[in-house]
């Protein structure tokens, strides 16, 4: 009797010792893309914190999501800079496959170090949605 309550006395310290040692779960941002914008429940981010953002095409026409630099809309003929140098600036896409209207897409992202004073934005980059409106301006810190 004495050796089962020192075994369940141990797997109980074990369980609580397991239970301290995992990770915290991930903030949730709700993101809504619409015609023509970019709403985010959050816009200044930790460096190294994960989230887990929850992007919802509330929208009647496909939309995209990048988490990337502003572009220049001067440059390219007022387009910003060609898609896949864009594609290769982004931090983070989600296609347009991924967000018809009425979809939600879910990912988890945590912001670099090396972004923290840098600036961002939440975008869509289809034709002609960068310059409607689309962007959020989104800050990274410490």
């Amino acid at each position: 009797m004495n050796k089962l309550r020192i075994v369940l006395c141990a797997l109980s310290i074990i369980g609580v010792l397991l239970a301290g040692c995992a990770a915290p779960a991930p903030e949730r941002v709700e993101i809504s893309l619409t015609e023509f914008g970019v709403k985010s429940s959050k816009t200044t981010f930790e460096a190294g914190k994960m989230y887990e953002f929850v992007i919802s095409n509330d929208g009647v026409i496909e939309h995209e999501l990048r988490i990337i630099p502003p572009a220049d809309e001067g440059a390219m003929g007022g387009m910003g800079m060609p898609s896949d140098e864009m594609h290769d600036e982004a931090l983070f896409l989600v296609d347009k496959e991924r967000l018809q209207p009425g979809q939600v897409a879910i990912f988890e992202y945590t912001f670099p170090a090396d972004e923290v004073g840098q600036p961002l934005e939440f975008a869509c980059h289809l034709e002609g949605h960068y310059e409607g409106g689309m962007r959020q301006d989104i800050s990274v810190v410490d």
